[in-house]
């Protein structure tokens, strides 16, 4: 009796939610209230998941570029379970929504840099590029050259284009999942650039 007693009790902990099954079924809805929760013991079981912010790190991948210049790339992105229930029933474990979201950060990155000359990812901002006296008379005369100084970085616009496709696809999928925000870690030259 006193096995039975304790076997009926868990406890979640504030940082966590559960999804509670039976035979492998989710069993009613998500427990994302902490504090001593109460089920079948022995039939079901409980499975815990983070209802922390969870990172993606991904590796990095060497990306052409809009101009046909090769850079690698390295991204990284932050993101959370918002429906543990739905995310049990179509992830099951968070190694299986970090394999998912490898191939659809993975696959938005490399979209949104193909799509882009090697200046926009480069610069993060559209201030002028000053030049010195020594290079400004031969620079001048290459009006393609002045043309790539002049234009503007859009690291920025790259990163929510790549939040946005990435939360799009999440949303139709649905996982379960949200992905909160997306940034560039790393941006290097191959040798040929």
């Amino acid at each position: 009796v006193l096995v039975f007693g304790f076997g009926s009790m868990y406890i979640i902990n504030e940082t966590e939610q559960a999804v509670v099954t039976q035979f492998g079924k989710p069993v009613g809805e998500a427990v994302e209230e902490a504090g001593l929760q109460f089920k079948i013991p022995i039939i079901q079981k409980v499975i815990k998941f983070d209802k922390l912010i969870l990172e993606w790190d991904g590796s990095a991948k060497e990306i052409p570029t809009l101009d046909n210049k090769f850079i690698i790339i390295d991204a990284f992105a932050r993101w959370r379970i918002s429906d543990a229930l739905q995310f049990y029933k179509s992830a099951k474990n968070e190694t299986m929504a970090q394999s998912l979201l490898d191939d659809i950060l993975d696959g938005a990155v490399r979209d949104e840099i193909a799509n882009r000359t090697l200046v926009e990812i480069v610069r993060s901002s559209d201030r002028e590029m000053a030049l010195r006296d020594s290079e400004s008379s031969s620079v001048n005369d290459n009006t393609e050259h002045s043309k790539i100084l002049s234009e503007q970085g859009a690291r920025e616009e790259i990163v929510a284009s790549i939040l946005q496709s990435v939360s799009a696809k999440l949303v139709g999928l649905d996982m379960g999942m949200e992905i909160l925000d997306v940034h560039l870690k790393r941006i290097n030259y191959i040798q040929t650039v």
